[in-house]
């Protein structure tokens, strides 16, 4: 699977008990689910819980997918007291800039309004 596909995974912990609640989470991904918790079991860091794939469906709704955001400089931006990198998202073309060190990605303004709110409008 080489395709980048847009999942919805329900998981929990490996060790977890009847009575915890699962969690979901909605991913790109290039590998199946079960090889993704797999490889996130297999590279755990201290203090990470071993995860347990519960559940998946691939995401059909194309009017509502998240951007899939590529970096397209290769050196951090620095304007003025304001550092960003800028996104193009890999799917219909619209660009961004991330600011500092935080992970959401600000539409450019030529892309004002609702319809660029999600990929495949």
């Amino acid at each position: 699977m080489s395709k980048k596909t847009y999942w919805r995974l329900v998981i929990n912990y490996a060790d977890a008990k009847p009575s915890d609640p699962n969690w979901t989470e909605d991913s790109w991904l290039s590998m199946t689910p079960e090889e993704t918790i797999e490889y996130f079991n297999a590279t755990l860091r201290p203090g990470e819980r071993r995860r347990k794939l519960i559940g998946a469906s691939v995401i059909q709704d194309e009017k509502h997918r998240p951007h899939e955001w590529v970096k397209t400089n290769l050196v951090t931006i620095l304007d003025r007291d304001k550092t960003y990198d800028t996104y193009k998202c890999e799917n219909c073309g619209i660009t961004g800039k991330r600011y500092g060190l935080g992970s959401r990605v600000v539409i450019d303004k030529r892309f004002k309004g609702e319809k660029y709110k999600f990929c495949g409008n």
